[in-house]
């Protein structure tokens, strides 16, 4: 496939991720597929791209010399692949096939888990046994209500997923719309209104209090939980206080302060040019700057607190929030802020839509722009070929308060992994402990959908617009919603607790144009990676 398409592709680096659940994942997924319903063998014959295949006459093969002949063959299984989907047998299908698998079985999961869970005053947690049988019900459950899975085409398999994650993908507009009309605006630019000081002001002294407490109790927590997860919420707890911290000293909402102008100049010379809990550096940013990105560093944690306590939505007490990595050199990374189990829609990735249809017949200009201009890897493809471009969005002025997962890192290699060996068991489960705890999931905004809320303005939290709007004819032929905008979100694939979000970016290998990946980089899944990125159509 030697398309202006197939050269961005291999070039966009955030792609569908590998699902899979926490607790007894692998075996409930073998299960799953091993059913009469489900055989389906996954074939692996991967084809590794490597750095010759990414000479500069493959990267931009719309200048290379063909035949006639050829050229009319090869605009004509564009076409059809354009309108039918992607080639079902290559390895990129099967990979794509098993990752629907697995989301379905996490999302089934945690609609039975959601059903059990009686209160809204928290998540009740259950036992590994318990959790056991829910995988196994969830397994059942696809048996009956979706027989002849295997046999559906990628298109069909792409809306069972939609459809399932539709009421998810609605409750976050919901959850985002609500907390933004809480907080309301101000009308004096980025100075809190007199009349909500006093709230914010509790709220803020509230969420202070109760993550100290929680800091507080991390070495029961460490005592109880493995994996490294006390470790993970005890750096979240840390840099969250210390953010409020901050905040109640900037807007001298603590009685020791200094006035505002003071904390200023203090800002300007702190940190020696590094970063602070937020991702941000006061030193290296004009005295104006500062108030406006305070201003939103506050509300982003007061929307946080009314999204987790809003009762309207049935154990969902939870918030993402953008805050510095723990991983070194990162910059910002997306936290979860509260308990969302496997299979929660958690994120949406925000920026421009572009169609495939014309990623197919993009000019020489447009592709280098997306392929040589992304230092940060936040162009991200589907596999039905639409892109999401992230580049300009940003990291802590957004209206809604879930479009964050441009900020979202890869997992960077833990010491347990440093010195694996070929064979050795322990190496599984430690992945399991340290790897990604989310996945990428391709997601349409719908005009049902919006329906629904008549009242509200729901279309105006969706993160997207479109570069180009797609051709009417370009369609997947088994589109059969009302797409109002392509989207991508991510999903957790374990159950997340007050820590950092990472998933695996799948980068193309021979990305870095002499081979082999960044130096940062870990490879969590060397099969997923080259069936995705298998030029074996």
């Amino acid at each position: 496939m030697t398309t202006a398409l197939h050269s961005i592709q291999r070039h966009i680096h955030k792609t569908s991720r590998q699902y899979h659940l926490y607790a007894r994942s692998n075996n409930a997924y073998s299960t799953f597929l091993n059913r009469n319903e489900y055989k389906y063998s996954i074939q692996r014959s991967p084809i590794p791209i490597t750095s010759s295949a990414l000479s500069r006459s493959t990267l931009f093969p719309t200048i290379q010399s063909r035949t006639f002949a050829t050229g009319i063959l090869r605009k004509i299984s564009r076409f059809f692949r354009v309108i039918f989907g992607a080639n079902e047998t290559s390895p990129r299908g099967i990979q794509e096939r098993q990752d629907s698998y697995w989301l379905l079985l996490s999302l089934q999961c945690r609609s039975l888990r959601m059903q059990q869970q009686s209160t809204n005053t928290g998540w009740e947690k259950e036992s590994k046994d318990q959790i056991r049988i829910y995988l196994d019900e969830a397994a059942d459950l696809l048996d009956q209500d979706s027989a002849g899975l295997h046999d559906l085409s990628l298109g069909k398999l792409r809306k069972e997923v939609q459809t399932r994650l539709e009421p998810q993908i609605l409750d976050r507009l919901l959850m985002a719309s609500m907390a933004e009309e809480e907080f309301g605006e101000s009308d004096d630019g980025y100075i809190f209104d007199e009349s909500r000081v006093e709230e914010f002001k509790d709220i803020m002294r509230k969420e202070y209090e109760d993550v100290s407490g929680r800091l507080e109790q991390c070495d029961a927590f460490e005592q109880e939980l493995e994996n490294g997860k006390a470790t993970n919420r005890r750096n979240y707890y840390r840099l969250k206080k210390a953010g409020i911290e901050r905040l109640l000293i900037y807007y001298d909402w603590l009685p020791q302060n200094e006035n505002t102008e003071n904390v200023i100049a203090t800002e300007l010379n702190s940190n020696q040019g590094e970063a602070d809990e937020f991702g941000f550096c006061p030193s290296q940013s004009s005295p104006d700057v500062i108030p406006a990105m305070r201003y939103h560093h506050a509300k982003n944690l007061i929307r946080s607190f009314y999204a987790r306590n809003n009762t309207a939505f049935q154990n969902q007490q939870f918030s993402i929030m953008a805050l510095k990595s723990t991983v070194p050199n990162a910059g910002r990374g997306v936290y979860v802020d509260g308990y969302a189990p496997a299979g929660t829609l958690l994120a949406f990735f925000p920026g421009k839509i572009w169609p495939k249809d014309y990623l197919m017949t993009a000019s020489l200009q447009v592709q280098m722009n997306l392929s040589d201009n992304d230092p940060r890897h936040q162009l991200s493809m589907r596999y039905d070929d639409i892109l999401i471009d992230s580049r300009r969005s940003p990291y802590s002025v957004y209206k809604n308060m879930f479009s964050l997962a441009h900020v979202v890192n890869h997992p960077p290699i833990p010491p347990e992994l440093k010195d694996e060996s070929p064979g050795d068991e322990n190496n599984a489960i430690n992945r399991l402990k340290f790897g990604p705890n989310c996945v990428t999931v391709p997601i349409n905004f719908t005009k049902s959908m919006l329906d629904k809320y008549p009242d509200r303005d729901l279309k105006s939290y969706i993160p997207n617009e479109y570069e180009v709007e797609p051709k009417p004819w370009a369609k997947n032929a088994f589109d059969t919603e009302d797409v109002i905008m392509n989207g991508m979100g991510i999903v957790s694939q374990r159950d997340v607790h007050d820590e950092e979000l990472f998933y695996d970016y799948r980068l193309s290998p021979g990305e870095t144009g002499s081979g082999g990946y960044p130096d940062w980089y870990y490879v969590w899944n060397e099969d997923a990676i080259n069936n995705r990125w298998n030029s074996d159509e």
